[in-house]
């Protein structure tokens, strides 16, 4: 699995903008999301944006156990992909917040 320029562009703009949001809910509500809460939102960001850009093929009817095989398969596909854009957001989101928050 590898990700296009047009990919990799667009998940540095997402990582823009989720560190723009992070900086202004940090100075303007002053609240501080704990480290769990980003990495959970970067988790639940990279896996739609595994599925959005895989789209694993779901066959309707047939054989349960086929049914079930494919769906593996695509799960695991979506869940690799989206560790490679995980991999990409936290050094895109995490990073500039530490530097942030330590200024």
């Amino acid at each position: 699995m590898e990700l296009t320029f047009e990919q990799v562009l667009l998940v540095g703009l997402i990582a823009s903008a989720i560190t723009q949001f992070l900086r202004f809910l940090a100075d303007k509500a002053n609240v501080n999301l704990g480290q769990e809460v980003v990495n959970v939102i970067l988790f639940v960001v990279a896996i739609a944006l595994g599925f959005l850009w895989m789209r694993p093929e779901i066959p309707v009817g047939g054989d349960p156990m086929e049914l079930a095989r494919v769906l593996l398969e695509a799960a695991l596909g979506v869940v690799g992909f989206a560790g490679l854009i995980y991999n990409i957001l936290l050094a895109k989101v995490i990073y500039p917040r530490i530097a942030f928050l330590r200024s």
